[in-house]
């Protein structure tokens, strides 16, 4: 039997290429934060600085971040609340914090929660903010 070696190389070529382009592409791991949409909560908010009702999160200090869902109450209401409007990425519901202030006149919120599992050493994550 005999083998076209050319018909072989583009063969390897070819597959080597596929296998490249698979590889290439960012793979999707396992996401770690828990109700990271934000739409599951422990109960409605009332006013703003109510992170604490979306299950799972909080705030670590005491300036607590804003937690945005439709509701008959303006200030907090998702699409369209005090600051505005904007539409939520993935479901109804987001959270609000303060990054910045000019001369720190409105002090910084944040929000926190604890991972479904610990980070392993060695390994390298991807951090998505949308």
């Amino acid at each position: 039997m005999k083998f076209n070696t050319n018909m072989n190389w583009k063969a390897i070529v070819s597959f080597s290429f596929v296998a490249a382009s698979f590889l290439s592409f960012g793979q999707e791991g396992e996401n770690l934060v828990p109700n990271g949409s934000f739409e599951s909560k422990e109960k409605s908010p009332k006013r703003l600085g109510s992170i604490a009702n979306a299950t799972d999160w909080s705030s670590p200090t005491g300036v607590r971040a804003d937690y945005f869902t439709p509701s008959k109450v303006q200030d907090i209401g998702s699409p369209d609340n005090i600051y505005g409007s904007e539409d939520a990425k993935d479901g109804s519901n987001y959270i609000g914090l303060t990054a910045f202030s000019y001369g720190n006149k409105v002090p910084r919120s944040y929000a926190m929660t604890k991972l479904e599992a610990p980070l392993k050493k060695g390994l390298k994550y991807c951090v998505k903010f949308n």
